[in-house]
């Protein structure tokens, strides 16, 4: 409810009102919440501490994500990005990760 409550009072001011990307966000963020709430009572139910659970997800849904974006062209579009392989690029992804 914080999330969503944060992505409101963050748009309140928006002067460029967008109902697309304030629907996507929405959905995101009832999504991430009702993902929570299973990953917890999952959690308890069986016996799994968070890093097994995780394992799991990975597990099940990165061949499911993995061939949504090849069918989507999104590793193409990926791979196709002018800067990708741009050591600056490379050290502003790496910096981000340890930030």
């Amino acid at each position: 409810m914080i999330i969503i409550v944060g992505a409101f009072v963050a748009g309140a001011r928006d002067m460029a009102f967008d109902s697309y990307g304030y629907s996507v966000i929405f959905a995101e963020n009832m999504c991430k919440a009702i993902y929570l709430a299973y990953v917890a009572r999952v959690g308890k139910s069986s016996g799994l501490n968070i890093f097994g659970l995780i394992w799991c997800n990975v597990v099940i849904c990165g061949p499911i994500v993995s061939l949504w974006s090849i069918l989507r062209g999104d590793l193409k579009t990926t791979l196709n990005f002018p800067y990708l392989f741009n050591p600056g690029f490379q050290v502003l992804l790496i910096n981000k990760c340890y930030d």
